[in-house]
Order: C-alpha cells, then structure tokens, then sequence
C-alpha cells in the first residue's frame, strides 16, 4: 500500500482550523452528521463574520447596528425580516463640533439623524424611528419626529423604511424627489438634498416616467402597481405629480416626458377638459 504523505498533510493541517474544531464539536457533543454540522457552519459565516469583519473596519465614533433590510417588502412583519448589519457614524469629530457651533445641540441631532439614515440606507439597511430614538440618541420618538418635520422643512428627506416603503403617513421622498426633478433640479442636486446614489435617483426617474405612460395607455392603477412592484399610493402620486405640473414644470422634463406619451396623449387629456 502506497502511503499518500502529501494528502496526509494536507488533512492534518484543514484538521487544524477553526472550521474543523467546530464541526468536530458539533458532531461529537451534540450527535450531529457531518452534513448537518457543515450547514451549520455555513450559517454561523453567514450571521457572524461580516460582524468581525466590519469590527476591524470600524473608525473611531462608529457603531455597529442590526437593523431592517432594505429587500424586506413593505408588508414584511419586522419579526420575520431579514436584518443587516451597518455601521453608523455617531460622532464625526471636527465636523460634528462645527455643526453644534453653528446649529446647537439639536442642530447636531438633526444633522447626525440624516447622516446614520444615508449611512444605513448605502449599505442595503433601513432605520426606523423607533432605531433612532431608542437604540441610537436615547431619546423619545416625538423627538426624532419632530426633529424629522423640520429637516423635510428645510428640504431634505432622509431614507427611513417608512419613507422607502411608503409606510404610514409620511409623504414618500420619491415623490419628493420627483417634485424637485420637474421643478429643474438636477441628479446632482437631488444627489446632494436626499443623500441617494445616483443610480437609485435615475430609478425613481424612470419609474415615474413608466407610471405616467402606462396611465395614458389606459391601465389601472392596480395593474401598473403590480407591474413596477410600488405601491398603489405612490402610483396614485406620481400621477397626480404629473397632471399638476405637466404644464408648469421646466420645459426640458415636459419635453422628457411628452417624447415617452406622445404629444397626441397630451393633446386629447385637454380636449377632453374642454368640453
């Protein structure tokens, strides 16, 4: 018999690693089949390395937090959603004392809240309200509400699983969004005011377009609902978005939109108002 040295070596040595010590474990404390303590090593990857990883990247005044996926629907229970973990910037040294110079105390609140919201949202995460407040400033939620009223004030929206889904009464940002757009605000301003890559910024563009074609090709707002995988409430937006500014907004987007629907679409929608 022929001895393989080079294979032994090389079971000696994957014999030596935390993933074998592991599963050895697993299979001889808890009477486990090897195809069984494997999946569960996958899982323990999948759930805690990311986490050990990012605690190497993490930068001083960062913290790392679980919160919901942005991949999760709007009518997923938070008990049964998948979760990710970010990292959030709490204290940014310099600039965060600048800002308390120049705003205050709850000028630096409002400034961190939609600095954590672009932060989680980069990352495929979504903070809620109750995240904020309780889990991250420890304060109360009529606070962080309050603080969120006058940040859409001033303009800005920040990304929040109740916004980004179009849950309870906030008005979505992409409506928001959309509304600036037409008024002549470029990518790189609503880049700048909302705080969202340019690639998801183009998306709420081109899914608005979409949504006021397909309601001039006569479908429902159920249908086209189901078709762009939105909402019935921001479909119902965006239509009402284009009828009240096809004939204020910047020329440049009337022309953008009129180049999708045809000017024959446009020309009969006022026919039928005049008579």
């Amino acid at each position: 018999m022929i001895i393989d040295r080079k294979a032994m070596l090389e079971d000696r040595l994957a014999a030596k690693d935390l993933d074998h010590q592991f599963r050895h474990r697993i299979e001889h404390g808890m009477g486990c089949s090897p195809f069984i303590s494997e999946a569960i090593t996958k899982v323990v990857h999948e759930v805690y390395l990311p986490v050990l990883d990012s605690q190497v990247n993490l930068k001083s005044g960062q913290m790392l937090l679980q919160c919901l996926s942005e991949r999760n629907g709007s009518t997923t229970r938070i008990a049964e959603a998948e979760q990710v973990t970010v990292i959030l910037t709490i204290d940014a040294g310099q600039v965060d004392q600048d800002v308390r110079k120049k705003e205050g105390v709850e000028g630096l609140r409002r400034f961190r809240i939609c600095r954590i919201c672009s932060e989680a949202y980069s990352q495929g995460g979504l903070l809620t309200v109750e995240d904020i407040a309780y889990r991250i400033f420890n304060v109360g939620e009529r606070t962080i509400v309050r603080d969120l009223s006058l940040i859409r004030k001033e303009g800005e929206n920040p990304p929040l699983r109740s916004t980004i889904k179009d849950i309870g009464r906030t008005v979505s940002h992409k409506a928001v969004l959309i509304k600036n757009w037409l008024k002549g605000d470029e990518l790189s301003d609503l880049n700048r005011k909302y705080n969202h890559s340019f690639s998801a910024i183009e998306s709420y563009i081109n899914t608005f377009k979409r949504v006021v074609f397909l309601s001039h090709e006569g479908y429902t707002v159920e249908r086209i609902a189901y078709m762009q995988k939105i909402s019935d409430t921001l479909v119902t937006t965006y239509i009402d978005l284009w009828e009240q500014y096809k004939e204020k907004a910047m020329p440049h987007r009337i022309r953008e939109i009129i180049d999708i629907i045809g000017e024959k679409a446009v020309s009969k929608k006022k026919k039928r108002r005049e008579s």
